[in-house]
C-alpha cells in the first residue's frame, strides 16, 4: 500500500525544506531583497524559495528568480549549503522552520520588479557590512559572492 503524503502542516513541522538562495550580480552589485514574509520578517537576504519539484537545481532556480524578480539569470555557480534553522513559522506549530539550503552566485540581468531592494556594489562590500545588520549566513556567503563579482 502506497504511503499518502502529508499534509503541508505536518510536512512542515516534521521535515527540512529544501531551498535555494542565489546572490546575484546586478549591474556590478549584489542583490539583497528586504524579506517581510513568514520566515524572515525585516531582513535581509539573498532571493530564493523552496526548490521546485520534478526539475534540475538550476532550471528551478532560474523559474524562481524569473517568478519573483522578474530577473533572467546566467552564469549560475554553487557557492555551497547552509542549514537553517528559524523560530518562524507559518502554521503556528512552534517549531520553527527547518530548511537546507543551496547556495548560489549567478549573474542578473532584465527589469527587476522587486521594490524593496538593498544593492551592494560588490568593491565596497566591506563599508556596508558595517553598516547592515546581516546574519552569519548572509555575511559569509555575501562575502564570497562579492569575490566572485570581482573576479577573485
Amino acid at each position: 500500500m502506497d504511503e499518502v503524503s502529508p499534509p503541508l502542516e505536518e510536512a512542515h513541522e516534521k521535515s527540512v525544506l529544501v531551498c535555494q538562495d542565489v546572490f546575484l550580480l546586478y549591474e556590478k552589485g549584489i542583490l539583497l531583497a528586504n524579506k517581510f514574509d513568514f520566515i524572515s520578517k525585516k531582513s535581509f537576504s539573498p532571493l530564493g524559495g523552496t526548490m521546485e519539484r520534478g526539475v534540475d537545481d538550476k532550471t528551478s532556480l532560474v523559474n524562481l528568480i524569473k517568478r519573483i524578480s522578474n530577473l533572467d539569470i546566467k552564469n549560475i555557480q554553487e557557492l555551497g549549503i547552509a542549514r537553517i534553522f528559524l523560530r518562524s513559522d507559518p502554521f503556528k506549530h512552534e517549531k520553527g522552520t527547518d530548511t537546507l539550503n543551496l547556495v548560489y552566485y549567478a549573474e542578473a540581468e532584465g527589469e527587476l520588479s522587486i521594490k524593496d531592494i538593498l544593492y551592494i556594489p560588490a568593491n565596497k562590500y566591506s563599508e556596508f557590512k558595517k553598516k547592515i545588520p546581516l546574519t552569519p549566513y548572509v555575511s559569509d556567503f555575501l562575502n564570497l559572492a562579492c569575490q566572485r563579482a570581482m573576479g577573485l
